[in-house]
């Protein structure tokens, strides 16, 4: 079962700086409603905080379970932030490699967006 634990950590070690970040990810209540029957929205990232207690838990997930949507945005303007996200597999026999629906590198939005 993958963890979504490692691949939001690459995500967001690679999202912050030296700077501070001024960030929010998290699953949408609709997500959290379909991966785990709770109507919470579960932030990873909120205000440029991240939340440690969120990232210590994995999560396991179902099967039938294909895609995991992300919210994100970037709460600052200028300078704007930018992402570089990969993918890290601990047992390629037990999962295919992780794709997403954006780019590797980018701008992250500054309206809320939604990426898998």
């Amino acid at each position: 079962m993958p963890s979504l634990g490692i691949i939001l950590v690459v995500l967001l070690l690679s999202c912050f700086s030296a700077v501070t970040s001024n960030l929010n990810l998290y699953l949408s209540t609709q997500e959290t409603y379909r991966l785990l029957g709770v109507q919470y929205e579960l932030y990873y990232v909120r205000n440029g905080i991240i939340n440690q207690y969120a990232l210590s838990f994995d999560l396991p997930l179902q099967s039938h379970i294909d895609d995991i949507y992300f919210t994100w945005q970037s709460l600052r303007v200028d300078p704007q932030m930018f992402y570089k996200m990969t993918f890290n597999i601990s047992n390629p026999r037990a999962m295919l490699m992780p794709s997403a629906n954006i780019s590797e590198n980018g701008e992250v939005p500054n309206q809320v967006s939604v990426f898998r």
